[in-house]
């Protein structure tokens, strides 16, 4: 059993929902108190669908994404294999999608851009979307050609 396609299966309804906490507030945070704001934040949450409205993306897919992702108490500590900031970006996929890892907006909208551009390369295949963000290309083509593709824990 594949356990990315399960949990985001699982997230998707879960997702930023009807609570439309005021995201604007972060923009009056200074860059130390923005990089101490927690990844389930609802604000972020509400920015996040903000951004999938933006980029034509499915509701809560951000959403779902995001909270999957950063597990750590604060934005500010990468992952085993250096994922970064609120969406996990390692940096040569950030070289794509240019933005401040620490800054959980540019880090939401960067990944916003990016969603947009893997789902038209899967034919807005969803999940296979995911598992190229999860993996790179050979997890998105893998997932499209029906060959596992490994969990959350194996490629974060």
């Amino acid at each position: 059993m594949h356990l990315l396609p399960l949990l985001l299966l699982l997230l998707l309804p879960l997702g930023g929902g009807n609570n439309m906490a005021d995201w604007k507030e972060l923009n009056n945070l200074s860059p130390e108190d923005l990089a101490k704001v927690k990844h389930n934040d609802p604000r972020l949450d509400s920015f996040a669908n903000v951004v999938e409205e933006r980029y034509g993306l499915p509701k809560d897919l951000l959403v779902a994404v995001k909270n999957a992702g950063e597990m750590s108490e604060t934005l500010g500590k990468p992952s085993p294999k250096g994922a970064k900031g609120v969406m996990q970006f390692i940096d040569k996929t950030r070289e794509g999608y240019p933005h401040d890892v620490y800054d959980p907006m540019a880090s939401i909208d960067a990944a916003g851009r990016m969603f947009k551009d893997i789902l038209k390369s899967y034919n807005n295949n969803v999940m296979a979307a995911v598992a190229h963000y999860n993996g790179g290309w050979v997890q998105g083509k893998a997932y499209m050609a029906g060959k596992p593709v490994p969990s959350q824990s194996q490629t974060a």
